[in-house]
């Protein structure tokens, strides 16, 4: 998750479930991911709740003299076989 949130420049709130459920086991590890990429909480295995605060002047401090991840366009498609006949 802390690649996401310096990709997007945002805090990330990651939650996932805990514990199990018949043959599946889940686990846990919620967290917050600081657009600087560190993680101001994290849980653990166990079932928790997990207080933080977003910190807008980190949030700017981030985002100060850097540009977003461009997104690329899509690879231009190849036509691999002769187009289809046209019909009037």
């Amino acid at each position: 998750m802390p690649a996401r949130a310096v990709e997007s420049q945002v805090y990330v709130a990651y939650a996932n479930r805990t514990g199990t459920e018949g043959p599946y086991t889940f686990a846990g590890r919620s967290c917050l991911a600081a657009p600087d990429g560190t993680v101001p909480v994290r849980g653990g295995r166990d079932e928790a709740l997990l207080l933080a605060d977003a910190d807008s002047a980190l949030l700017a401090a981030s985002r100060a003299g850097r540009q977003p991840v461009p997104v690329r366009p899509p690879p231009r498609a190849v036509r691999l076989s002769p187009p289809p006949p046209r019909h009037p």
